[in-house]
């Protein structure tokens, strides 16, 4: 009776599923190249603030607030101006206009699916209704300074940008007819 109960406690001990994340664990490799002072507590930021600017919870003249994320996050408050020009570049983006439009908007979107074994998990950092359809966007703040950093950027990220793609058609039913990168570094949108 004892091995039994022992074989029954070390059966049910085992998990029945891996949860993995669509984003891979993907090297620093442009930080390294660029020599970036920014880090992920810069990014930490750049992300709320976009999300904050996008459902207008931000003054015109958020150089208190920025700085006020920049310490929570673990960042240095040397870095507000570098936050501020990456706000500035994204509300005067073809994005920014699209969203002025566009007739569902939805930021930092979690989602969890099951399949077989594993629960895939992930979080889209933007996702907008446009008339033909849906478009995804993934903010990334690494030091690209180059073009062919910005192409290795985009070529280590974009099966997570299509898996986003796959789910949110499968979630929707509808088409997603643009995806792709927001590089704040380099300003710019770049599709895959």
């Amino acid at each position: 009776l004892k091995v039994d109960r022992d074989v029954f406690w070390e059966t049910v001990k085992k998990p029945s599923y891996e949860v993995t994340t669509v984003t891979t664990d993907r090297a620093d490799t442009f930080v390294a190249q660029s020599g970036t002072r920014l880090g992920a507590a810069f990014g930490t930021v750049v992300h709320k603030l976009f999300d904050d600017a996008i459902h207008k919870r931000l003054s015109e003249d958020a150089t208190a607030y920025i700085r006020h994320l920049l310490v929570e996050a673990g960042g240095a408050e040397d870095f507000v101006a570098d936050a501020v020009k990456a706000l500035d570049d994204f509300r005067a983006s073809d994005i920014w206009r699209a969203l002025e439009t566009a007739t569902a908007v939805y930021t930092e979107v979690p989602f969890a699916v099951s399949e077989g074994d594993q629960i895939i998990r992930g979080v889209i950092d933007l996702v907008y209704k446009v008339a033909d359809g849906w478009c995804i966007v993934d903010y990334k703040t690494d030091a690209v300074k180059t073009d062919d950093e910005v192409t290795g950027l985009v070529g280590q990220v974009s099966d997570q940008i299509q898996v986003y793609a796959q789910y949110w058609e499968a979630f929707t039913g509808e088409r997603v007819v643009v995806k792709g990168v927001w590089v704040t570094e380099r300003v710019g949108f770049v599709g895959v």
